[in-house]
């Protein structure tokens, strides 16, 4: 199996950067500025049950560029493969998002069980 972590950002942005950790280990940062990000996360995983925490940092910088809630950073991890250059999340495990409404930095733990 292959698991993948994809993020997406909504123009014109959330203005929320996102820390990644798997197993209290920090995998990387996704920056607001950031429009997509697409990563195989198979090799931080252990057969069984695994811990991922994503924590959202409201980042604004002069003024906020949106404040709806239809302007989203969402973050979907699960199974997939790689097919003519495209990762396609068959099952997704994980969905969550954070919209640009939203003003308080957040961190939610997620348990992926891993085959």
């Amino acid at each position: 199996r292959r698991y993948f972590l994809a993020t997406e950002h909504t123009p014109p942005g959330t203005q929320y950067d996102l820390a990644i950790f798997i197993n209290a280990q920090w995998i990387r940062e996704v920056k607001a500025n950031e429009p997509q990000l697409v990563m195989e996360i198979t090799r931080y995983l252990r057969p069984g049950p695994n811990k991922v925490t994503l924590a959202a940092t409201k980042r604004i910088v002069g003024d906020r560029l949106a404040y709806g809630s239809d302007v989203q950073l969402k973050v979907v991890i699960g199974e997939g493969n790689v097919g003519g250059g495209h990762v396609m999340i068959d099952v997704p495990l994980v969905e969550t998002a954070r919209s640009a409404a939203d003003i308080e930095d957040r961190t939610e733990e997620f348990v992926v069980e891993a085959r």
